[in-house]
């Protein structure tokens, strides 16, 4: 397989207004050559589904067919040739689960909700409409809004995603002041895979969040680690599930992140009780033993 082969699995073609597929596409040699010739027609209007640029149809030496960005195209991270064969993958199925009744329900759900939630722009909300634009680069995020003059980015996941991915997204959207919100719609705290663990050490907080769709207003299932100190003078870190509004969120300016438990300054409030109990026990005892 050539290094460009297959790389863009999905595309969207502004003719037809469908998702085609690649594998689906140029399955045969024969019918390979007659989508290039439609194409060359301009029977079809390809466009990348995570940048939206124009893509063209490309060959390699073996008459594989391929979907290519154009000569001159901005950033994509579909470019990166050095993305492994399991990035390509998760990249690929990422994309199909964004056509899934499940990713579109959630989507326009979260807008819905949003509509109704004190302090939100209404005229702000934007559901996977709407591309960021900075310079050369671009993002689509599922949902947008702004929340008390605040720009919040949600994203859905519904597979599994790469650091790398996980990073470009994070690392766009803090660079030109946005909070990124993961919502993690299949999610087991104690069976975390990588992803959830690359979201999880991402966020210094350590805060894991979905939908709370059992509520009629905008609520989310927020994940964390709750520190105490129990009778026995030990730090216990529990996990625990709270159902938060938007106005619970603390939103820290310096890394862009939100969260609703400090999981990190909690527990070292705890560890100081600790030694705190530790050291009053010890004086307690002291001055016992001076009394006899």
């Amino acid at each position: 397989m050539g290094q460009y082969d297959r790389l863009i699995k999905l595309a969207f073609d502004r003719i037809s207004k469908r998702t085609v597929d690649a594998d689906d596409l140029f399955d045969t040699k024969k019918n390979a050559f007659e989508i290039r010739k439609q194409f060359h027609r301009d029977e079809f209007d390809f466009y990348c589904k995570e940048c939206d640029q124009p893509l063209g149809i490309s060959t390699s030496k073996y008459d594989r067919l391929h979907f290519k960005h154009q000569k001159g195209a901005d950033y994509c991270i579909l470019k990166d040739e050095d993305l492994s064969p399991e990035e390509r993958e998760n990249f690929s199925l990422n994309l199909k689960f964004k056509e899934s009744d499940r990713h579109k329900h959630l989507k326009n759900r979260i807008a819905d909700l949003l509509r109704t939630n004190t302090g939100i722009d209404p005229a702000s909300i934007s559901v996977d409409d709407k591309f960021i634009i900075r310079g050369s680069e671009k993002r689509r995020p599922d949902v947008y809004c702004i929340f008390d003059g605040k720009q919040i980015v949600f994203e859905i996941q519904l597979s599994n995603l790469s650091l790398r991915y996980i990073l470009s997204r994070y690392d766009f959207y803090k660079k030109h002041g946005m909070y990124l919100i993961w919502i993690l719609d299949d999610f087991e705290v104690h069976g975390q895979g990588q992803m959830e663990r690359d979201i999880k050490y991402l966020n210094q907080y350590q805060n894991f969040f979905k939908l709370d769709e059992s509520q009629t207003s905008f609520k989310l299932l927020c994940d964390y680690k709750y520190a105490f100190l129990n009778q026995e003078n030990i730090v216990l870190t529990p996990w625990t599930r709270k159902s938060i509004a938007l106005s619970e969120l603390t939103f820290d300016q310096a890394s862009y992140q939100t969260y609703y438990y400090d999981f990190d300054r909690n527990k070292a409030v705890k560890e100081k009780e600790r030694l705190e109990r530790i050291a009053k026990l010890r004086e307690e005892e002291r001055k016992r033993l001076e009394e006899k």
